[in-house]
């Protein structure tokens, strides 16, 4: 009632204010039953300054979808495809927007009803460069690593019988190492066991937001070949899926 006329009437003085769009989108659920508040809102959106990056716009397009606007206001998918075509004309900053964020902007696409096909290609382009980094980080297969291991290859690595029998051959009697180098060793072993279960960890969290992401796009027609190379090689033999 009286809320929600107040909110129109915010919206409407003078230069729109991206920070007061910012904020009722944020509380997008409390006046989403309401048409024209609705409408006065996307209305105020579409005329805030396009040379700067729509980072208002960006959290109104995804908060419109969680609260189904278009759902509710049907008549409001003109206003909301011209958002849409806005965004487009910007693109993604992808350095501005984190992994989830750029699902929720997929998942936004199907709700809103609009297709964004130059974002949607250049955040399956990060996806897939972020994946080639936590791939390279990740190190080795390890269970390749295992079973090579396993093997036992006695050409590769000499016995312990083979190295006393050589050393005492020469007769050298090199130092053993002192107490402090063993526990520095053993310290710096742990460590870079540690890091590379992270880094495992990281990209098992990486892989399976990049096939969530991949789905959503996959389900819009919205198609990337190297996006579907990507999830395809997470569950190729030998890969490194991290995945639980």
């Amino acid at each position: 009632g009286k809320l929600v006329e107040r909110l129109r009437q915010l919206l409407g003085q003078g230069v729109p204010q991206p920070e007061l769009v910012a904020s009722i989108a944020r509380k997008l659920d409390v006046i989403a039953s309401s048409y024209p508040a609705c409408q006065t809102l996307l209305n105020t959106a579409v005329k805030l300054r396009s040379d700067l990056y729509p980072v208002v716009k960006w959290r109104l397009f995804v908060r419109a979808a969680e609260a189904d606007i278009l759902k509710l206001h049907p008549g409001l998918q003109p206003r909301m495809n011209r958002i849409g075509e806005i965004l487009e004309t910007h693109g993604v900053q992808t350095q501005r927007m984190s992994l989830p964020e750029m699902i929720g902007v997929a998942k936004a696409m199907r709700k809103n009803n609009v297709k964004l096909e130059r974002c949607a290609q250049q955040m399956a382009s990060h996806f897939v460069e972020i994946l080639r980094r936590g791939s390279d980080k990740a190190g080795p297969d390890t269970s390749s690593t295992s079973n090579e291991t396993a093997q036992g290859d006695s050409t590769l690595e000499p016995s312990a019988v083979e190295v006393v029998g050589e050393e005492t051959a020469k007769g050298d009697s090199a130092p053993a190492p002192s107490a402090v180098e063993v526990v520095g060793e053993a310290a710096a072993d742990a460590t870079t066991a540690a890091e590379a279960t992270t880094s495992a960890a990281l990209l098992g969290e990486v892989q399976k937001m990049l096939i969530i992401f991949w789905a959503q796009l996959n389900s819009q027609g919205l198609e990337s070949a190297d996006l579907t190379d990507a999830a395809k090689s997470i569950f190729q033999e030998g890969s490194k899926c991290g995945m639980q």
